[in-house]
């Protein structure tokens, strides 16, 4: 059956689901070929010219796949003489779907059987049923007893268990030195993460952008660091804003999500996931935030699996076709939280059975335990914010409420601990819908954010707030939260997660955050803090008032924030939620590999399992 997609005799195997060219000898002559199928599949390929010449001898398969035609399928020769004879009619989907049940499967035979094969699996190498995986998996069941590979089997146990090769690719706009000690948390988790999965005997590489002084290949705790330069990438995005700016670009596909942001980074990590796939197959790549790098990475290596985590909501806010066309080449999509992946989900309902959650972590070992003891007194309310100091975060909403709860504790205090890091204006506005976070557009622009913070400052009494702009790191950071009676969180937007707020549990710190995004998931009310609306000066001051009045209320908040901080927020228990994930999506995928057809009616794999005795 001719293709109708492309030109030239190509022909569709029956059953195959890519299009086969005949290769030509190099003197035959170039006649048309008919309309039926006359190409052969295997080791006795002859030629019709051949066929005519000697009747006598056997002729080969009649086709590539071993396949059940009825008779009623089956068509009438050519005229005599002509010694042709018609291959069994396509194999359609209608009859696919009707003989289904029946244990056979489509095979390739010979050695352009096996290229072929080989050429199709790159090219459809694509979305796998992790739903269906993932629910074996959780409730113990087996896919039936003609698949070999079912869970539990010994072939399979060689997947779900024993090391693994992973490569973990950190955002190319930071730099990881471990161990990380700063305010990136991305970079954080991403250092904690590989050392962990390291330290449970799977080989861990992890990708970074190369810093100044830092060398391209480190070691540290088993982990291989490798870095990559970005020195042409910063020209690429300086000419690419330009033309943001004088409009000459689609609003609606920012730069960040464009294949070419930050194209000489990636590009020199695939020529090093080549080489290292070479030496031996990775079994996991583990992307953070950028999806564009995920079908550039599908294409270098077809069989690793491929995750996808985000910290962010680019996945719902970027050009859902674009989006969709990434996702389906991923195995799995997570998000820091259940409101992350939620919305994902909702977004791209077809794929909502590869989209999961995993939390971030908290060093509970380092914040449980400090020389310094929590103050006694009650005659001085210490206040603490840790984060950027960015209008979404809402730390202007802070001092206003801070203002008010001055008037009646004349001696409390607060202290703001963070970078003066605005997120750019095109990063977050253009794809808002929220009016607190559009009421406050011209905030994002540089140096607007911090007059007004400084403004507002100037109103509250001389010395009641401390104001640590430039950041520290975790060793000085937990003796801030140990200093502290409270902690808030006064975030306007739909915040992912919120790390500062999972290391003030493990501080025994209670907390006081705004209700919206992933922090009701994080802090429950009335057992471990309070929760109050986004952009609501008087209902955060109001809390700040009660804890600060209530001691006992405050050590009880605190122990159970402790309580749950180590029993769901620690980076142990992501790396295991992550070594989970990573054999479930490995299981499927090597079920596919192994013993599975492609239904190309559909464009995806399906959990159809190879007859053993066919």
């Amino acid at each position: 059956m001719p293709d109708s997609g492309g030109g030239g005799n190509r022909y569709r195997a029956p059953g195959l689901p890519f299009v086969f060219q005949p290769r030509r000898r190099r003197n035959a002559a170039r006649r048309p070929l008919p309309g039926r199928q006359q190409h052969r599949l295997g080791p006795g390929h002859r030629s019709p010219g051949q066929m005519a010449a000697h009747p006598g001898r056997a002729r080969p398969a009649v086709c590539a796949a071993s396949v059940h035609v009825s008779q009623g399928q089956a068509s009438a020769g050519a005229g005599a003489g002509s010694g042709r004879r018609r291959c069994p009619a396509p194999v359609t989907r209608a009859f696919r779907d009707q003989h289904q049940h029946q244990p056979t499967a489509l095979r390739l035979r010979g050695t352009q059987g096996r290229h072929a094969h080989r050429r199709a699996r790159l090219q459809l190498a694509g979305p796998l049923p992790h739903d269906q995986a993932h629910r074996q998996l959780d409730s113990g069941l087996r896919p039936g007893p003609a698949n070999r590979w079912e869970t539990g089997s010994p072939a399979m146990n060689r997947l779900s268990a024993g090391p693994m090769n992973l490569a973990l690719i950190h955002q190319p706009w930071s730099v990881i030195e471990p161990p990380v000690n700063g305010a990136d948390s991305v970079a954080l988790l991403t250092d904690e993460i590989a050392r962990r999965l390291a330290a449970r005997g799977h080989r861990t590489i992890t990708y970074s952008r190369l810093g100044r002084g830092q060398k391209r290949l480190s070691h540290f705790q088993a982990v291989e660091y490798r870095r990559a330069s970005v020195s042409i990438d910063r020209w690429i995005k300086l000419i690419i804003q330009e033309l943001d700016r004088r409009g000459w670009r689609d609003p609606t596909r920012p730069f960040f999500s464009s294949p070419w942001c930050y194209r000489q980074f990636i590009g020199q990590v695939l020529k090093d996931l080549s080489r290292q796939a070479q030496q031996q197959p990775l079994d996991v790549v583990h992307i953070h935030n950028f999806s564009q790098f995920v079908p550039l990475i599908r294409r270098v290596l077809p069989d690793a699996c491929i995750v996808l985590q985000m910290h962010c909501e680019w996945l719902n806010q970027l050009d859902a076709t674009i989006i969709q066309q990434r996702l389906e080449q991923a195995d799995l999509v997570l998000g820091v939280s259940d409101f992350l992946a939620g919305k994902i989900r909702r977004r791209f309902p077809n794929l909502a059975g590869r989209c999961r959650h995993v939390y971030n972590g908290v060093a509970i070992e380092r914040f449980a335990t400090c020389n310094s003891d929590r103050p006694h007194s009650h005659s001085q309310g210490r206040i603490l914010y840790v984060g950027r100091l960015s209008p979404e975060k809402g730390v202007h909403v802070l001092l206003d409420a801070f203002a008010i709860v001055a008037r009646h504790h004349r001696d409390c205090h607060l202290e703001l601990i963070g970078p003066e890091s605005v997120v750019p204006y095109e990063m977050i506005i253009p794809f808002s819908d929220d009016p607190l976070l559009l009421s406050l557009a011209e905030y994002f622009r540089p140096g607007a954010y911090g007059r007004l913070l400084r403004q507002k400052l100037a109103a509250l009494p001389p010395g009641s707030v401390t104001f640590r702009n430039q950041g520290m790191d975790h060793t000085d950071l937990v003796q801030r939260y140990h200093a502290a009676d409270v902690f808030v969180a006064p975030s306007i937007w739909q915040e992912p997660f919120g790390m500062p707020l999972v290391e003030a549990m493990a501080a025994g710190l209670p907390v006081i955050a705004t209700r919206g995004g992933a922090f009701p998931e994080i802090v429950q009310e009335g057992q471990t803090g309070l929760l109050v609306p986004p952009a609501d000066a008087q209902s955060l001051a109001e809390a700040i008032l009660r804890l600060l009045g209530d001691p006992p209320r405050r050590r009880e908040f605190g122990q159970a924030g402790f309580q749950r901080a180590a029993a769901n927020f620690t980076w142990d228990h992501v790396a295991d939620a992550l070594i989970q994930h990573y054999r479930a999506i490995r299981q499927a995928r090597g079920q596919q590999s192994t013993g599975l057809a492609h239904d190309a009616a559909v464009g995806r794999r399906a959990l159809t399992p190879v007859d053993q005795n066919a």
